[in-house]
């Protein structure tokens, strides 16, 4: 349900959906913390998203995906590659949306060496 809410953008579906789990004690589990943080990410809503990441017990890459970017729609690039960089700290593999978004934190910040670095982690995943 709460991929439906991120997928229409529907931020009152998915707060209802929240109260919820959070009734249920579901979002305990990871891939409820997981869809919580990509659908208020997806309703762009930064601090939602940012308080669910942080409880996470366990960041697969979707969590990271959807934090990274929406710290680029916001345009909290230094940010984006923090999270980047603690996310290959913590050896998790990144996608092509990981990639996509880092990438243009960097460009934003017209940072050449970022992007380089960016582009060896890419590589890295191969």
């Amino acid at each position: 349900m709460l991929n439906v809410a991120a997928t229409e953008q529907n931020l009152t579906m998915g707060r209802q959906i929240h109260a919820q789990a959070v009734v249920t004690t579901a979002d305990s589990e990871v891939q409820a913390g997981n869809a919580l943080v990509d659908m208020y990410a997806k309703c762009e809503k930064f601090d939602e998203a940012n308080r669910e990441f942080a409880n996470l017990a366990y960041r697969s890459s979707v969590p990271w995906t959807a934090i990274i970017s929406i710290c680029v729609q916001k345009g909290f690039h230094e940010e984006a590659l923090k999270m980047f960089k603690e996310m290959n700290r913590e050896n998790v593999r990144g996608d092509q949306a990981t990639f996509a978004s880092t990438l243009k934190a960097s460009a934003n910040l017209a940072s050449v060496s970022l992007g380089k670095q960016l582009h060896s982690s890419v590589s890295d995943w191969d």
